[in-house]
């Protein structure tokens, strides 16, 4: 039988002491449901991309991210991903949720879509494919577009992430002049 030390009970106190500072409020939990089958749940993400020569490319941050290894692909919820070209912000993307499949390099997005680029052309919609190498944007839902006075409303859209080419697929109302609707205060 071993014999209870002096450093024994200081260490217990001290590990007891400790366990008892510790409040609920403290533990931050991820909620293992959300995304069931994930291998990492990490909160407060961010990745940033840089090129060979040391240019940030882009910068994406998100509340909670889960990553699935052996599926190649990541889930994020209340996304921002930011694009850079030359070292300067060429467009802002954010969303409620977002899926990257990293072997196709296709980003799914879903929930309260908002891009806006340095021009101030600005784009909303609830859903949204983004191809990452062709930087092609593409849906069939409903659409929104503000760019240089003109807002156009419809269903479906083909673009480039600039939003200086775009298409609506079957546009419902167009106007002319005014101030961006979307704009932040």
């Amino acid at each position: 039988m071993k014999k209870f030390s002096i450093a024994n009970a200081i260490l217990w106190i001290l590990i007891l002491g400790i366990g008892m500072q510790c409040k609920d409020e403290d533990i931050e939990r991820i909620d293992s449901d959300k995304e069931s089958g994930s291998q990492i749940a990490l909160r407060t993400f961010t990745r940033v991309k840089y090129s060979e020569e040391g240019v940030l490319e882009w910068k994406l941050n998100a509340k909670e991210s889960y990553v699935f290894p052996e599926e190649d692909r990541t889930v994020f919820y209340e996304m921002k991903f930011l694009q850079y070209e030359n070292g300067k912000l060429s467009s802002e993307l954010e969303s409620d949720w977002g899926e990257i499949n990293h072997t196709t390099k296709k980003l799914e997005l879903k929930g309260n879509i908002f891009m806006v680029t340095p021009d101030k052309k600005s784009l909303k919609t609830e859903y949204l494919n983004y191809d990452l190498e062709t930087e092609e944007l593409t849906t069939d839902a409903e659409v929104a577009i503000f760019s240089a006075g003109t807002y156009i409303e419809g269903k479906g859209l083909r673009a480039q992430r600039d939003l200086n080419t775009y298409t609506i697929i079957k546009p419902s109302a167009v106007t002319r002049g005014g101030q961006n609707p979307f704009q932040k205060d």
